[in-house]
């Protein structure tokens, strides 16, 4: 009875920590300056947040918030899914970010596709798509990703990231990249088969 009490305590505390840090890196991120060198609090504030991702979570962040344009743009995809507005870019709807995701980082696809949904922003999407560009380019991603063809295969390396973030994403991204390894190695060993 001792035991399991203890191990609630270290659930709860687990899961409070989790959101702590979840709430830390949204806000940090649509407060922060962007295309602008972080100044002193800013960079006092990221490392903090460093130093708790990795050590709760074993998510290396790079040194400065502005060291990775990968990182900034899957950060600033997903603050602008969950608050509805563009985030870290100077646009004025939420369609113009994920036209951005889509051209200049493919392998954040995925993950800002499912966080769109997670914060359900879809009807917001869809109203900015006055053009039906968007409606098209999502049917070709869709039959993309089901062929397994790699452009919008999401990027393993932010998956600890994501399970901080929105663990529910992570999730998905998870269990895709399972099946497209899962997919590959049967190929292969096929095609070894044959030869």
């Amino acid at each position: 009875m001792v035991r399991a009490e203890i191990e609630r305590d270290r659930l709860q505390r687990d899961k409070a920590a989790n959101q702590a840090l979840r709430d830390g890196l949204f806000s940090f991120w649509v407060a922060r300056s962007p295309n602008s060198r972080p100044d002193r609090d800013s960079m006092l504030a990221w490392s903090v947040l460093r130093r708790a991702s990795a050590a709760h979570h074993g998510v290396a962040l790079p040194p400065s918030p502005e060291d990775d344009s990968s990182l900034i743009a899957l950060m600033n995809g997903l603050a602008s899914a969950k608050e509805g507005r563009p985030i870290g870019w100077d646009f004025k709807h939420l369609i113009q970010v994920t036209h951005r995701i889509v051209d200049g980082y493919p392998q954040h696809v995925v993950a800002f596709g499912h966080a769109i949904r997670h914060f359900g922003r879809e009807a917001l999407l869809d109203s900015q798509d006055g053009t039906g560009k968007w409606k098209a380019r999502k049917a070709a991603i869709r039959r993309s990703l089901e062929r397994r063809e790699p452009k919008f295969i999401p990027d393993a390396a932010t998956l600890p990231l994501l399970m901080v973030l929105i663990p529910e994403v992570g999730e998905k991204l998870q269990n895709l990249l399972a099946k497209t390894n899962a997919d590959d190695k049967t190929t292969s060993s096929q095609g070894e088969a044959i030869a």
